[in-house]
Parts: C-alpha cells; sequence; structure tokens
C-alpha cells in the first residue's frame, strides 16, 4: 500500500506539482523513489539536497552507511537521541548539523534564504497581509460546501422517507381526532385546539430535527475553517440552505392533511395564507432551533435547552393562558413564536366567519347557556363580552347567570384577547423573530470561530 501511494505521488510530481511528504521509516524500495532529502534534528537541518548524496554525506561526516544497509533507518538512527546517551546524541546531532552549515549545499541553502527574504518588498509584505486566508473564493466555497451538505442528506433517504411518514401519519391521527368540526359552540374549541396542536407539533418537531447541526460539526467545522477551507458566513447559510426543502415539504403535507380532515375554513384564499402562516411559523422555530445549536457546547446540553425555551413560549401562546392580563408576565408574550402563529391561525380562521349555530332554544325564545357559580363568586363584577347582560337567579349553591352563545368568529377572537386587525403585524413579527434568531446565531458561531 505504501508502494502505490508512492507511485501516486511520483506521477503527480511528473505533471509538475510539488509534492511535500514526511514517512515513517520507509524500505529501502521507497527510500529510492525520494528525489530530495530533507532531515531535520534537535530543530536544525542535518542534509537538504538529492537523495542519493545523502550517503556520500553521512560518510564524510564519518557516520557512513553499512553494507546492504536500508540508508534511511542509518540516517534515522545517527540523529535519534537514544535515551541514556542523551548529551553523546546531542553532540553527534551538533557536528552533523554544523558540517552541514559549512558545506557547499548549506551555503547555497543560506544564500537562497538571504536572496528570497530581500526580495520580499513592503508592497509585497503590505499585499500579503491584506491576501484573504482563505484558498477559494467565496462562490467556490458556497457551491462547494451546498453541494457537500446536500449529499450528506441524501445519503441517507431512509431518514427523509421517515420524516415524511412521520408528517403523514401525525397528521392523519390528529385529523381522525378533530374530523369533520362543525360551525357550532363545540366546534370552536376544537378548531382552535387542532390549531395549537399543529403549532405545537412543528415547534417540536422542527426545533428537535436541527439542534444538533451546529453543535455536532463543531469540531470539524473549526478545523476546516481554521486550515482556510471555508469562512463562517459561507459554512452558517449553506447549512441552512440545504435544510429548507424539508421544512418546506414537512409542514406542507401536515397541514394539508389536518386542515381539511378538520373542517376549518376551505376558502381557498384561507387555506394558502394558513399555509404561509405556518411555513413562516417553522422558520421562527428552526432559526430558534440554530441558535441553541450555535450557542450549545455539545448536543446533550442543546436537548436539555430546548424543554426549557419551549415550555413558557408554549404557555404564552394564547391557548392555555389569556395573555391579556398576565402582569409583569406580559413581556414573555412578545417572545413567544405560538403567540404569534397561533393568533395569526386564529384571525385567519375566524375573522370572516359569522355563521356559528348555537344549541337549540329552549322553553324561552333565548339562546343563551345557563350555568351555576360558587357562591364566593363576585357576579357584579363579572364582565360579560359583547354587552350581554346577565339574568342574576337566586339559588342555594350561590347566583345563576346565563353565558352568551358565540355566534361569530370575531366573538371568538374577543375571547382569546386577539385582535382581528393584527394579522399583519403577527406575520411581521413572526420575520423578525425568525431573521433576528438567525443573526444571533451567527455571531455566536462567528465568535467561537475566531482565532485566539
Amino acid at each position: 500500500m505504501a508502494a502505490s501511494v508512492m507511485e501516486m505521488m511520483m506521477d503527480l510530481a511528473k505533471q509538475g506539482r510539488t509534492v511535500i511528504c514526511t514517512i515513517h521509516q520507509p524500505a529501502s524500495q521507497l527510500f529510492n523513489k525520494f528525489d530530495r532529502l530533507l532531515l531535520l534534528a534537535e530543530g536544525r537541518t542535518a542534509y537538504l539536497g538529492d537523495a542519493k548524496g545523502a550517503s556520500k554525506f553521512f560518510s564524510l561526516c564519518k557516520f557512513p552507511c553499512p553494507e546492504n544497509y536500508n540508508p534511511a533507518d542509518h540516517f534515522v538512527e545517527v540523529l535519534a537521541i537514544a535515551p541514556g546517551r542523551e548529551d553523546e546524541c546531542k553532540e553527534k546531532v551538533a557536528s552533523i548539523t554544523e558540517q552541514f552549515d559549512q558545506s557547499r549545499e548549506g551555503e547555497l541553502l543560506r544564500e537562497e534564504i538571504l536572496t528570497e527574504e530581500k526580495n520580499i518588498s513592503e508592497e509585497e509584505q503590505t499585499t500579503t497581509m491584506k491576501r484573504s486566508p482563505y484558498k477559494a473564493s467565496w462562490f467556490t466555497q458556497f457551491r462547494a460546501l451546498t453541494w457537500r451538505n446536500a449529499l450528506a442528506i441524501f445519503k441517507e433517504p431512509v431518514l427523509i422517507k421517515a420524516r415524511f411518514g412521520q408528517a403523514i401519519l401525525i397528521s392523519i391521527i390528529l385529523g381522525i381526532i378533530f374530523l369533520g368540526q362543525t360551525m357550532d359552540q363545540a366546534g370552536i374549541q376544537n378548531i382552535n385546539g387542532a390549531f395549537f396542536i399543529l403549532v405545537t407539533n412543528m415547534s417540536f418537531g422542527s426545533m428537535f430535527a436541527v439542534i444538533n447541526v451546529f453543535c455536532e460539526e463543531l469540531p470539524i467545522f473549526l478545523r476546516e475553517h481554521f486550515n482556510g477551507m471555508y469562512r463562517v458566513d459561507t459554512y452558517y447559510l449553506t447549512r441552512q440552505l440545504v435544510d429548507i426543502p424539508m421544512s418546506i415539504i414537512e409542514p406542507t403535507i401536515f397541514l394539508t392533511i389536518l386542515y381539511f380532515m378538520v373542517g376549518m375554513d376551505r376558502t381557498p384564499e384561507k387555506f394558502f395564507i394558513a399555509l404561509g402562516i405556518v411555513l413562516l411559523l417553522v422558520q421562527v422555530i428552526v432559526s430558534m432551533g440554530y441558535l441553541m445549536s450555535c450557542l450549545s457546547p455539545d448536543v446533550n446540553i442543546a436537548l436539555l435547552i430546548v424543554p426549557v425555551v419551549l415550555i413558557p413560549v408554549m404557555l404564552f401562546g394564547g391557548f392555555y393562558l389569556n395573555t391579556g392580563n398576565v402582569g409583569w408576565l406580559v413581556w414573555l408574550k412578545y417572545l413567544s413564536w405560538f403567540q404569534y402563529g397561533f393568533a395569526a391561525l386564529m384571525i385567519n380562521q375566524w375573522s370572516d366567519i359569522t355563521n356559528i349555530t348555537c344549541p337549540a332554544p329552549a322553553a324561552s325564545d333565548s339562546f343563551l347557556q345557563t350555568t351555576t357559580l360558587p357562591s364566593m363568586f363576585d357576579i357584579e363584577n363579572y364582565t360579560l363580552p359583547l354587552d350581554f347582560t346577565a339574568q342574576n337567579l337566586t339559588g342555594q349553591s350561590g347566583p345563576e347567570f346565563t353565558l352568551p352563545c358565540i355566534r361569530t368568529g370575531r366573538q371568538v377572537l374577543d375571547q382569546l384577547n386577539f385582535d382581528p386587525d393584527d394579522l399583519g403585524f403577527n406575520i411581521g413579527l413572526l420575520v423578525v423573530l425568525s431573521v433576528g434568531a438567525r443573526l444571533l446565531g451567527f455571531v455566536a458561531i462567528y465568535m467561537r470561530a475566531r482565532k485566539k
């Protein structure tokens, strides 16, 4: 195998390329293939010149190579520092290196070095300092990294099929659970729940899919970056670019199946707006995953950070908690992509709905629902939405009053404290979160890639 590698390097040298290599104890047939030889010992040059002339030089130094002995083994043995004989060996090495310095080859070497140093002008030094440390242009790096990262994904077709299969299976299961909702009082809660489950599934699935991207590849990236192979920005951009198709196709499959099985607003305009919101939401989630991946020292730490981030933003998403009155914690909802994504989907779904049915009328001509509150409940301070008035009744367990029947989608949005006019605002904030998280992720990985 070593002979085969040596022959390939000889072929490259014959093509005009310069080949510099080190080799550990080469066999004699390999050593004979060397053109020029450099021997270093104790940081000094012991020999530099024609490989076949090395034996003659060592003979002049009174260290001749024995007959029928591998010259490479002889040179290593003469120049090595043997344990227990350090002083003797160092004196021997010093003698050989000094003789080389005084030889014609050594003088020529010093002259070449001095000549080369004089030829480097101040202008050339300035140009050298300004020259890019990278061996290829930005576009060449971008093209090569895009191709390499794409190959890394396509080499795992089973994983791609598994992600698509997971999206189809989970969407069908959820679609069966929420199947065929109608525009009535129960359908309101079910449709809202289906949308929030959609946001939650997108958040957990998309984030766990990318959380290990940068922290797992960091050692390889740093090694190649410091070797001048590519820039930080080209690596960061291309690594995200190849993930875009998956972050578009997978959510599209999931939403399409769930949307029509549940029975949400089937107007084409509403569906495509909802699809756009979900795709933008996924980009925000992926951006947050990239940010945590860039900040985490390893995959295990990243996986521990994800729940700590997801749980608070999920609670402030507008489904479990009405964010209209959360006290001093109100600032958390402004960082919640659940809040903006869920609100945008709700506004798109309910803003134009006016035909929500109510339960059949009872004895009276009222479509109001009756409920009983505990006696401690202060009904005088309870405000019903949309100016409905409560009818106070006296009961043993406490006062009774009637809750209004929701007839329009805007009443649904009022209950959730969502403004129907905030659709563009919520979409804009999703864009801000996506761009902001990616910029912070770039800053994080750039700081880790800086040379000390």
